[in-house]
């Protein structure tokens, strides 16, 4: 059987591309999936791909925010292997709030700060934009972000603020949000604050 590296991914809110390992004996595939993991093996509300020649396969006119179980088996002129174990995903749902932290919590005035977040999503897919509040002493601003990253594993954003313009003891307070494959942002993250110092001096 495939080795259990299965994998699935939204690609739209209604379609999901599911991937697994190639086999070399296999001559196809067959892919089940269902809204109910208790349907396997025993009930008519699975539905069943055949005859894939592939090791990916995307499913589409699916429905937007349920839950889909997926699992595949190869075949060959000798009959079918098992089949690999269940994975899971919900289609088309917004992410959840990002995962954030700083490079630090005190800056000193002129160097760079570095901000972090994870996009947390549901379907797999990954951040396609970003939505970052800053409120520097009471002067909010918000960057919209478009992430043009080719990676398909979840990978760290990081946005570079420089403080150079900044004053001793100015408060910078962020956050951010995130959107994936269906385009709608998710909840904010928690906001995060980094006060701002002068370079001490020696005398």
């Amino acid at each position: 059987k495939p080795k259990n590296t299965l994998t699935a991914a939204a690609q739209s809110s209604t379609s999901v591309f599911i991937k697994w390992e190639s086999v070399a004996s296999a001559e196809t595939y067959t892919l089940q999936y269902t809204t109910n993991k208790d349907y396997f093996d025993g009930s008519d509300g699975v539905k069943e791909v055949t005859g894939i020649t592939n090791n990916q396969y995307t499913l589409t006119s699916l429905e937007t925010g349920q839950r889909y179980f997926f699992r595949v088996r190869a075949n060959n002129d000798k009959g079918s292997s098992a089949w690999t174990s269940v994975i899971s995903i919900v289609i088309g749902t917004k992410p959840i709030a990002p995962t954030t932290w700083s490079s630090t919590n005190i800056a000193i005035v002129g160097e760079t700060l570095k901000l972090y977040w994870v996009h947390n999503s549901e379907d797999n897919s990954k951040e396609t934009k970003a939505e970052l509040n800053l409120d520097i002493n009471g002067v909010t601003t918000t960057k919209y972000l478009t992430n043009t990253s080719t990676e398909d594993e979840v990978t760290t954003t990081q946005y570079d603020l420089d403080t150079s313009g900044l004053i001793e003891g100015a408060v910078i307070k962020w956050k951010v949000r995130t959107a994936g494959i269906t385009g709608e942002y998710g909840e904010w993250s928690t906001e995060r604050t980094v006060n701002v110092y002068a370079k001490p001096s020696l005398s």
